[in-house]
């Protein structure tokens, strides 16, 4: 789905991810396990400080590149209707909350969790309330080889949850991967999110410049614009 404005916010945010990763991926073994016990998320002995920073963290860069990946396809709509200040609100608030949620749901684990997984997941549940059908144009495998293929977005969001998941590592009491379960609880606090931050000029038509029932993005005057440059033209 095409946005009208540039993702800042969401390929600055790719950028910084990547930047720590290599960061981590620079320091000795020593030093690099203990930056996660420092800042990584422990259940068992909740520390608010690290539920931002622990989003910054990864264990490896498999996990690493199914976050970012699913930042950049599912958080540049996302960011464009809500804009950048509640979309910063909704990164940062849904974020915390998926970590609290998930030290709630197991709340035994002694181990640092890390991963942008529930902030992945945040915009994933935001993008599935704010476009519930739309389309995301994918690299597929094709009986031809690899093609652009349109796929609905709950379709890949759905294969991502499940392969970022089992990804992970870790599994949580009753055989559940800790990632996957990280995910969902991003999910379960983007939809509310997005539903409370929209900006419900920018879901209109109108905020697209477009008329209503014409879906040619080139189309760059409304019925109300025409209307206007007839009355200046009649006026002249």
């Amino acid at each position: 789905m095409p946005s009208r404005s540039t993702p800042w916010i969401t390929g600055t945010l790719v950028v910084l991810l990547t930047v720590v990763l290599a960061g981590e991926v620079l320091l000795p073994e020593p030093a690099a396990r203990a930056l996660i016990l420092s800042y990584g998320l422990t259940p068992a002995h909740l520390d608010w400080a690290t539920l931002v920073p622990s989003m910054f963290l990864h264990r490896s860069i498999v996990d690493f590149s199914f976050n970012a990946l699913a930042i950049w396809v599912f958080g540049d709509n996302v960011e464009d209707r809500l804009g950048r200040g509640r979309y910063l609100v909704l990164l940062f608030a849904a974020g915390s909350f998926a970590g609290l949620l998930l030290a709630r749901l197991v709340p035994d684990i002694a181990q640092p969790l890390v991963g942008a997984g529930g902030l992945a997941g945040v915009l994933i549940g935001a993008h599935l309330a704010l476009f519930p059908r739309s389309q995301i144009l994918m690299l597929t495998p094709t009986w031809r080889g690899v093609d652009l293929i349109e796929l609905p977005a709950l379709l890949i969001a759905l294969l991502w949850l499940t392969m970022a998941g089992l990804a992970g590592g870790a599994w949580a009491p009753g055989l559940v991967p800790v990632t996957l379960l990280h995910e969902l609880c991003g999910v379960a606090v983007g939809i509310p999110g997005a539903r409370l931050l929209v900006r419900r000029d920018r879901m209109r038509c109108e905020w697209w410049n477009v008329p209503v029932g014409r879906h040619s993005p080139d189309r760059r005057r409304t019925s109300r614009d025409t209307s206007a440059s007839s009355v200046n033209s009649a006026s002249s």
